[in-house]
């Protein structure tokens, strides 16, 4: 059976409407003002389920967001608001600290990998940045392979402690707050490794 080009398009047509038809319709800004009240709500899941539909808007709701959480005078919508924003955002800020953890300015690559720091272990990607980062060539290659070192240590070292406090109920606060140290200690670390790493680069450089 021959199938002609026209009939082509008009099945490419077809297909390309139904997938137009098929997404949802963006939230009215009723919805989204409903939703951005709900953030202060006495009670917990809605203040959750309001979270969750405002995230899932996308980053066109952050300009939105940035201007509740400077204006509003309740601090559990304005924590929302900014972690909404943080999470968002997250990618685009992950990628650029990755690009600025070798700048020959070392507070510019101090703050790239302060920002990296304070992603790690919330789920947006840093890991994951810093993975890709160590396959590199160079200071970057290098500091990203270092962090990636230290990121394997403190999660060695917290399911140990966790396995410790599961076995020892008597011990179990104690090895929670050796498992907070241990992070601290590990990104003090992790500066001060990176700065060893920076000084070396830009010494090579020069």
């Amino acid at each position: 059976m021959r199938i002609t080009v026209a009939a082509l398009l008009v099945f490419t047509l077809a297909g390309l409407c139904a997938e137009e038809a098929a997404k949802p319709a963006p939230p009215s800004q009723e919805a989204i003002a409903a939703w951005i009240k709900n953030l202060g709500s006495e009670e917990f899941q809605i203040r959750e389920d309001a979270e969750t539909q405002l995230r899932q808007i996308g980053p066109s709701i952050i300009p939105t967001l940035k201007d509740t959480a400077e204006k509003t005078e309740d601090a559990e919508t304005r924590q929302r608001c900014e972690r909404i924003v943080a999470e968002l955002t997250a990618g685009p800020r992950i990628a650029q600290a990755i690009k600025e953890i070798d700048d020959a300015d070392w507070e510019k690559a101090k703050k790239a990998i302060e920002v990296l720091m304070d992603e790690l272990g919330k789920k947006h990607g840093a890991e994951e940045a810093i993975a890709k980062a160590s396959k590199e060539g160079g200071t970057r290659g290098q500091m990203a392979q270092m962090m990636q070192g230290q990121i394997n240590n403190i999660k060695q070292q917290k399911e140990q402690y966790a396995r410790m406090a599961e076995e020892r109920p008597d011990i179990a606060e104690q090895m929670k707050n050796a498992e907070s140290q241990v992070e601290i200690w590990a990104k003090r670390n992790i500066m001060q490794l990176c700065q060893n790493l920076h000084n070396n680069g830009v010494h090579k450089k020069k």
